[in-house]
């Protein structure tokens, strides 16, 4: 492919140092079939990065199409990251609606969504058997 010198694999790197390493990079390929919750790219996505994957379950709900190419097969993203790769405006344009889709994902939101999920179960779950005040007190509410 040619893309050798300005290709970093960094293998394994420490935690907190993954903000500078997606600071840095201009888009996130993954080739992963197998990922149920993509964390890694639902965090490069919350930096700015157009994103290039498979498709696959997981990736391919949390990727909008306006944030990246996602494709059927890994051998189709050599492909992908070259059309990235040419356009600094095209990795621009994807990569800020990869960063407007990520807030989907923000810690506050998934947090209030998971404790109404929970709310509503024990509603459910105690209709019948008298009721009960699942509602966070204020003091809770305000970690969201």
């Amino acid at each position: 492919m040619g893309i050798g010198q300005a290709t970093l694999f960094a293998g394994a790197i420490p935690f907190d140092d993954v903000p500078n390493y997606l600071a840095a990079a201009d888009a996130f390929v993954t080739a992963s079939v197998s990922e149920v919750h993509p964390l890694t790219v639902i965090e490069a996505m919350a930096a700015g990065l157009p994103i290039v994957a498979t498709t696959s379950p997981g990736i391919g709900e949390c990727v909008p199409p306006e944030a990246g190419y996602l494709v059927a097969h890994p051998t189709q993203l050599a492909t992908a990251i070259g059309q990235i790769g040419q356009s600094a405006a095209l990795r621009h344009t994807l990569g800020h609606a990869a960063h407007a889709a990520s807030h989907r994902y923000a810690i506050g939101r998934t947090v209030a969504l998971t404790v109404e999920l929970y709310e509503e179960l024990l509603a459910t779950r105690d209709m019948g058997r008298g009721t009960r005040d699942f509602s966070l007190s204020t003091q809770h509410s305000a970690l969201l």
